[in-house]
């Protein structure tokens, strides 16, 4: 199976080239849009990494706060928690609002520590 080509494939083939090695105009625009290429690839991993560290200490106030309450609880239930209804997240739009539901729902259960029972259709958490 043939390898999918990117656009770092075709830049690093293009500068193999003699026209473009020729060319310094050529070689100065696509060695450019390499580091381009580097500087979003950066930005996106800072950005997944701060992302993952956010979501561990808001799953990590979630766990305790279920192991708090000591009884297994809906999302919704969850979520008026004092503990919990006061915290805020910062949205796409860079804006303060409150957890979601399905935020709560993904942290939880992407948690070990956490027990997903189901009754008539309803998911209820609780801490092993």
């Amino acid at each position: 199976m043939e390898k999918k080509l990117t656009k770092r494939n075709v830049i690093e083939k293009m500068l193999k080239e003699e026209i473009v090695v020729a060319n310094e105009d050529y070689k100065n625009y696509l060695e450019n849009e390499l580091r381009l290429l580097d500087n979003k690839k950066a930005a996106n991993s800072a950005k997944t990494k701060a992302n993952a560290e956010e979501n561990a200490k808001l799953t990590d106030i979630l766990v305790n706060a279920l192991a708090n309450a000591d009884r297994v609880m809906t999302i919704t239930e969850i979520l008026t928690l004092p503990e919990i209804a006061t915290i805020r997240i910062k949205g796409e739009d860079g804006n303060d609002k409150p957890l979601s539901t399905s935020k709560v729902s993904y942290l939880l259960n992407n948690d070990e520590r956490v027990v997903r029972t189901e009754n008539k259709k309803k998911a209820y958490f609780s801490v092993k």
